[in-house]
C-alpha cells in the first residue's frame, strides 16, 4: 500500500529533527568534554608568556609601535613602512613633541 504524500512530509520532518537533536547533543557533549579536558591542561611557555606581554603593554602601545612591536619612526618590512615614511613620522613626532 502506498503512503501518502502527506505523511511522506511527516517522515521527512520528523527525520530532520531526529538529525538535528542529534547532532546538538552530540555537540554539547563535545563541548562539555573540552571543557573538562581544558581545566587539566597546562598552557605552554609561549601562551604564559603572550599573556605576559599583553599585560605589560601600556595603554597607548599601538600609537608608538606597530603591531610587530617596532616603533613608527623605523622602517619595518612587514608593515611596508620605508625610509621616506619612517623619516616623516620622525619628523611629525619630533614636532608634536616641541609643542608640548
Amino acid at each position: 500500500m502506498p503512503r501518502s504524500l502527506d505523511k511522506w512530509f511527516q517522515d521527512v520532518i520528523t527525520n530532520e529533527k531526529r538529525r538535528q537533536m542529534r547532532s546538538g547533543v552530540s555537540s554539547q557533549i563535545s563541548n562539555n568534554e573540552a571543557i573538562r579536558k581544558g581545566l587539566r591542561r597546562i598552557p605552554s611557555k609561549s601562551e604564559l608568556n603572550a599573556q605576559a606581554d599583553a599585560l605589560n603593554k601600556k595603554p597607548l602601545h599601538h600609537y608608538v609601535f606597530c603591531s610587530h612591536n617596532i616603533p613608527y619612526w623605523r622602517t619595518c618590512a612587514k608593515c611596508g613602512r620605508d625610509k621616506a615614511s619612517a623619516a616623516r613620522n620622525a619628523e611629525m613626532i619630533l614636532t608634536k613633541s616641541r609643542c608640548l
